[in-house]
């Protein structure tokens, strides 16, 4: 009879998630100057917001161009509600862009 040889064991390092690259960045629209738009991103840890008090009819907005000019490949961008971002889809696509 042989006797059967137990495996060596070895322990595998841990593995950690790692933290998201980039920074957090967050874009605010309202429509009119009197609405808050605090409550949009509340309780969200963002490095920077851009804030616009426009129309959301087109996207030639200041802060929305600032936000575009700003980002960059491993950045977070938080949005409300995708209507705050554009009104159709085709602003839509030309904000994203081709990801």
């Amino acid at each position: 009879m042989t006797k059967v040889k137990e495996p060596i064991r070895t322990r595998r390092p841990v593995r950690t998630r790692k933290p998201p690259k980039g920074q957090q960045v967050g874009y605010l629209r309202v429509s009119s100057l009197d609405q808050n738009e605090v409550r949009q991103l509340e309780g969200l840890a963002l490095d920077k917001t851009f804030t616009d008090k426009a129309s959301g009819n087109d996207a030639k907005r200041p802060q929305l161009g600032a936000m575009q000019s700003f980002v960059r490949e491993g950045d977070t961008v938080f949005c409300h509600s995708m209507d705050r971002l554009a009104r159709n889809l085709d602003d839509l696509r030309k904000i994203a862009g081709p990801y």
